[in-house]
């Protein structure tokens, strides 16, 4: 999690790598099995934000993801099927149907094992996290004097943990800027909305780097834990 929190300053997408390279080499995980659990959380992730859009959008009819509601609920509905297909569908198939091929694979062992309750959990801390999201945006902007209503910040605050937390550039640079320049472009000039994005991809930079510095004590533990475990067994079993 250290070097995930390091890596994040480069992109997302090379953090979940290391996590990958991690699970691997680390815990032995093989390289399928890690990167379907990968895919369990995107998984709840995609099926969390969707909801929490289609909640945003009842809520506040002319949001900026009115056209998106459709598309939300196709993921909600999907994500269903998806779930139940695991849960009980996938295992009454008979052993020559493709789809039970797809269920009896020993890469997809989290989406077999994991209970509804445990997507429940998982579901509402990421929603803890889009709330605090956007209360943390509304303090932003009123830092910036801008007058952006706290319920338009909460309303958009799955489409920025969903977009402005997956960069194609270093440190989000672009997808942030975006998100804010046209969500909120009602109440602000792209001037101050462009200004208020670069302040906020430097201070999510400048929250991450202490996280990773504060992990690298208990992650070099770690690895020193792991590497005197073979030493003990054999010492053992010599003994």
């Amino acid at each position: 999690m250290g070097a995930m929190y390091f890596l994040q300053i480069v992109n997302s997408w090379v953090a979940s790598g290391a996590l990958l390279l991690f699970l691997h080499s680390r815990k032995r995980v093989p390289w399928m099995t890690a990167g379907c659990t990968l895919l369990f959380q995107a998984y709840v992730d995609a099926v969390t934000l969707a909801t929490l859009a289609i909640f945003s959008i009842l809520l506040l009819p002319a949001s900026v993801l009115r056209p998106a509601l459709w598309y939300a609920v196709g993921v909600v509905v999907g994500g269903g099927i998806i779930g139940w297909f695991f849960l009980a569908w996938g295992a009454r198939l008979s052993p020559r149907n493709p789809l039970r091929w797809i269920h009896d694979r020993p890469s997809m062992v989290t989406f077999r094992l994991a209970r509804p309750s445990q997507f429940v959990r998982l579901a509402a801390i990421r929603s803890v996290l889009c709330v605090v999201a956007g209360l943390t945006l509304y303090g932003q902007f009123v830092s910036f004097h801008l007058p952006v209503p706290l319920i338009q910040a909460l309303a958009l605050s799955p489409l920025i943990v969903a977009i402005g937390n997956s960069p194609f550039s270093p440190g989000g640079i672009g997808t942030t800027q975006l998100v804010l320049i046209f969500g909120f472009a009602a109440f602000a000039g792209k001037g101050d909305l462009f200004a208020i994005s670069l302040a906020i991809t430097v201070f999510n930079l400048l929250v991450r780097i202490p996280m990773g510095l504060a992990m690298r004590e208990p992650l070099m533990e770690t690895e020193a834990i792991a590497d005197e475990q073979p030493k003990l067994a054999a010492t053992l079993r010599a003994g």
